[in-house]
């Protein structure tokens, strides 16, 4: 996975240079959920139906580079296809999410 450049930039000392190749790394998230029905028990038929779900996303809280840009204007001190040069975006800490679905 490397970092985007605009090809246009690629002139002279940097006729071959490489873009900047983003670190790798690993995310893990966590889904559960249940599923479960109410009953009319002199009916035996369903009233309803409750689904309750919680998602951790990036459960270990990993510090990441999602996206990055070569050359960037942010970044118009070097010009050297590598980290220095790289406007990065990181990516989002832990979340959370927790949900409950009725139906009736």
């Amino acid at each position: 996975y490397y970092a985007d450049f605009n090809p246009e930039d690629l002139r002279g000392a940097t006729a071959r240079a490489e873009s900047w190749q983003i670190p790798n790394y690993t995310l893990f998230d966590f889904h559960t959920g249940y599923t479960f029905s109410i009953y009319n028990k002199k009916k035996n038929t369903r009233i309803s139906k409750i689904n309750i779900r919680f998602n951790i996303l990036n459960l270990l809280d990993a510090v990441y580079v999602s996206d990055a840009q070569n050359n960037d204007a942010f970044t118009q001190s070097f010009n050297t296809f590598d980290a220095r040069s790289s406007a990065v975006f990181l990516g989002q800490g832990r979340q959370w999410r927790a949900s409950i679905n009725f139906t009736f």
